[in-house]
């Protein structure tokens, strides 16, 4: 994907450096540099220790610099996928819970794993946050609310039985945008 991105930039003209690394691993020599940093797409479960996460986004943006975060709704976390109704989940469908989940399969990834790899060789490890604990880990890293929002917009076909009426009365993602202060 960086190499791509290195085209895109390329044949744009928009100068641009591309690192890989973990997110908690991120160059020092890129502190207070960003305007803008963006999260989102379903970013967020895959961080382990979130008020880190937090802590790198608020090394990175430069003062008044903004996080835009465009997510999953963790309330889409405790409903059972396959059911026709809203069901929690007997596995994971407690908003409040702190424990990591592994191989959760997501949709999503079904067809990767068929793909790209037997299902013993790809191993998910998901966290999900509740809202508060998202907003709160930004605000101790030194961030400021500026809009939250909650959508009834589907992040992807996650629950392909629910009716469409039914899905849409209940939040599957939210926008969060922040300020460091």
């Amino acid at each position: 994907m960086i190499a791509v991105a290195q085209r895109k930039s390329t044949l744009l003209g928009a100068p641009a450096h591309w690192y890989n690394s973990d997110i908690l691993d991120t160059p020092h020599e890129l502190d207070n540099t960003a305007d803008l940093i963006y999260t989102g797409r379903g970013a967020l479960p895959w961080i382990i220790d979130i008020q880190a996460w937090a802590a790198v986004v608020a090394r990175l943006l430069k003062p008044s610099g903004r996080l835009y975060v465009f997510e999953g709704h963790p309330l889409d976390w405790v409903w059972d996928m396959e059911a026709t109704t809203y069901q929690l989940s007997s596995r994971t469908g407690n908003y409040f819970s702190d424990t990591v989940v592994t191989d959760r399969s997501w949709p999503l990834f079904a067809d990767a794993i068929q793909e790209h790899a037997s299902k013993n060789q790809f191993h998910v490890h998901e966290r999900q946050w509740t809202l508060g604990e998202i907003m709160n880990s930004l605000v101790a890293a030194g961030m400021r609310l500026e809009r939250f929002e909650e959508h009834p917009d589907l992040f992807w076909n996650q629950f392909p039985h629910l009716q469409p009426e039914l899905s849409g009365r209940l939040p599957h993602t939210f926008s969060l945008l922040m300020q460091k202060a």
